[in-house]
């Protein structure tokens, strides 16, 4: 049965990327998600790194001319930023403020109403030290965090594009950073 589930939703994808008018960016999340569902399919954990790597590597053999694509290079560095900057930015809560001695992330969840004296650290069972956010003794709002997640996101595929965005259109909007 669930073999059935994972070829239906290949050719879903398929399909898609067919609709879509297959541009850069749209095989590229094609491929990676048909190649993130076909290891599912063998057992194998999906790591969107690897997802990403093999992606743009079956897509310049392919068409090696794809590189100079601008839609490709702005797709794979959006990508490539919420995959790999992305856990930078958000380790940066553990970068405390010459100032107060308050993480510059927890100011951010604290305007948007958790208090940062609510924040524990504890380890994820990679070993690496992540933090939990509450507000008022219980767990912080999903619109809280999803908010903040959402920020961190925006902002990690807004730095891995900038260099493309400023050499290819020539100019910067300073503004273009704010989430």
């Amino acid at each position: 049965m669930t073999s059935v589930f994972y070829f239906v939703t290949l050719v879903l994808i398929l399909i898609y990327c067919l609709l879509a008018g297959g541009s850069a960016s749209v095989v590229r999340a094609g491929l990676m998600a048909g190649l993130g569902f076909l290891g599912l399919a063998f057992g194998r954990e999906a790591k969107g790194g690897w997802l990403l790597l093999l992606a743009a590597a079956m897509m310049l053999l392919w068409e090696p001319m794809v590189l100079f694509d601008t839609g490709f290079q702005l797709s794979f560095c959006a990508i490539a930023g919420m995959i790999w900057l992305r856990p930078l930015l958000s380790g940066s809560c553990h970068a405390f403020s010459p100032k107060n001695g308050i993480p510059a992330s927890w100011r951010v969840l604290a305007f948007l109403g958790v208090p940062p004296k609510r924040a524990t650290r504890s380890k994820n069972n990679k070993g690496s030290q992540i933090l939990n956010f509450s507000a008022k003794g219980g767990p912080a709002s999903g619109w809280q965090l999803s908010t903040f997640n959402s920020i961190l996101d925006t902002l990690s595929a807004q730095i891995a594009t900038f260099p493309i965005l400023y050499f290819t259109f020539g100019q910067l909007q300073p503004w273009s950073f704010l989430p």
